[in-house]
Parts: C-alpha cells; structure tokens; sequence
C-alpha cells in the first residue's frame, strides 16, 4: 500500500497454494485457494482427508489437489512423482540479471515514506503515543485522513491532534467496520472530524450527541446540517434542565438515598438527566444542578 504496488482489496487478487503432509509422509499441494479464510478451510479439509487415509491403513500420495471452495472440499488434479515429472528446461532468451549494492541503493533512496518512519515522525510531528502512531500508519487511507485533517485548521495543537486520533480510530473506525466500509469508500472529509471537535469544544454538542452524527457524517453532511435536521444541539437552558433535574430527583428516591458517600449514584442521577433529555442537556449545568439539590435535600454535604 505505501509502495504504490496494491491497494490490499484481497478481492480477486489473491492465489495461495498450500503443501500439506503429516506424520512425515508425502505432501499434497492444494491449488485454487483465494481467501486467507479459504486457507484455513482447506488446511483443515486437508489434513483430515490425510489423517482419514492413514487409519484405514493407507499412505497419502504425492498430488496436486483442487481446492473447490463452494463444496469446500479438495479434489485431486494429478499425482506427481519427482520433480523431473515437471519437465523443466532452460529458457536461452532470459539473459543473466545482475543486482548491485549502488542499484539496491538506488531503489531504497527511491522508497516512499514506509510505515515505521511514518509511525516515528507522527510521534515527533503530533505529539502522539507509539500506540496511536503505529494505529494510524497500519492504513496508508487512515494516515492520509489523519494528517489532512489535523493539517487543516492551524489553530490546532497536541489536544486536538490526539482528541482527532481518537475520534477517527475509534468511534468512526467502529463504524466503519460495522458497515464494512473502507475510509476511502465513503463520502467522509477530514474537515468534518475538524469542525467536530470545534462543536464540542465550543459547547454546541455533546460528546454522546457527537457520536450519534457519525452515521451521516460518513454519508458526507456537515454536522450543522445534520443538528439542523435532527434537533441535536446542546440544551443550556437553565430552566429547562432544572425542571428535568427534579424529575429525575423525584422519581428516583433511592438512587438519591444512594448518593451519601457514594460518586456512582450521583453519576447516575445525572445519567438519567441526560437520557431524558437525549443527550442534549449541558453536561455541566446539569452537574451543579444535580449537585445543588441534592446539597439542599442534606443529602451531601
């Protein structure tokens, strides 16, 4: 991928042939295989049908075996004897190839930016863990996302490269894999994480609200399309989230028993609070007023 020489969609592009013996009796090639799936089907296929000749006190020939993945079975193709039975013999027109150090050389100096140098300069560029690095460089796809997106908005610094990490490698790669989507087959921009990051750092959404949009983001709508459509922006009323804070206080009388001494339950009542209001109540103004209630109940102090 990062040499320009595959762009690793396996689909089509992959042919493995597969030497199988056991019990250091002769091997049997298995031809036909194109999935690393379909290897492991055939490995097993294979070395059953060996062990199965074997106990009823037969000896496994040297063959070449069809691997039929819609039976899921091997057949054989031809038995082979030596190695002369391939018949091979020199062919005049291929003149000698010589490989030097300088032309060696020349091809390593002409080598893209590999994976591991990319990894060790995302690290000193961006401020990133090994982990996160060595994540982000595994797709060429991911890494190319990354960069232009942190690359886009100057104002950005070692928060916001790590706040970017962690939104495209795990949220959206979540969702990515439960479309079985690539990056580079959907309609998705680096801006957008961009302009993500600056909603909820400006207060206009929630994280859990973030993480809803992620669906049509990947669809190509901008997130102030998509909060304009579906009613998701942050709630700050005051009023509003108090009325919905009492409710909440007023329904759940043993979670608020539960909140003496006890972080959890006042995580909860919040919980509750946020569900009510889908995710869209102010964090932060619902915690001084799920706090300040319960400081007036003498529940804490």
């Amino acid at each position: 991928q990062y040499s320009a020489i595959s762009d690793l969609d396996l689909t089509g592009a992959v042919r493995v042939d597969a030497n199988i013996s056991i019990k250091g009796h002769t091997r049997s090639e298995v031809k036909n295989i194109n999935s690393f799936k379909e290897v492991e089907r055939a490995l097993k296929w294979e070395i059953q049908r060996q062990k199965n000749l074997l106990k009823r006190g037969k000896i496994p020939t040297q063959e070449t075996r069809h691997w039929d993945d819609k039976r899921r079975i091997t057949i054989s193709l031809r038995v082979k004897e030596f190695e002369e039975d391939y018949r091979y013999f020199p062919e005049q027109d291929l003149v000698p190839i010589t490989i030097d150090d300088k032309f060696i050389q020349k091809i390593k100096e002409s080598l893209p930016e590999m994976p591991n140098e990319r990894a060790l300069r995302l690290r000193k560029d961006y401020n990133l863990s090994e982990f996160d690095a060595d994540n982000l460089v595994i797709d060429k796809n991911i890494a190319d996302f990354y960069e232009t997106g942190v690359n886009a908005d100057p104002s950005f610094g070692p928060f916001e490269y790590k706040q970017f990490c962690n939104w495209l490698m795990n949220d959206i790669s979540r969702e990515l894999n439960e479309q079985n989507k690539k990056i580079k087959d959907t309609r998705f921009h680096p801006n957008q994480v961009v302009d993500l990051i600056h909603h909820i750092k400006a207060g206009k959404i929630t994280t859990k609200i973030a993480k809803s949009l992620i669906n049509e983001m990947l669809q190509g709508i901008s997130i102030s399309k998509i909060i304009e459509k579906n009613g998701k922006k942050r709630i700050s009323d005051e009023g509003f989230i108090k009325k919905k804070c009492l409710e909440v206080i007023n329904e759940n009388p043993k979670i608020v028993k539960d909140c003496h001494n006890n972080s959890k339950a006042i995580e909860a009542l919040i919980g509750k609070v946020m569900g009510k209001t889908k995710g869209q109540a102010d964090p932060g103004i619902t915690r001084q007023m799920i706090i300040k209630f319960l400081q007036e109940l003498e529940v804490i102090s």
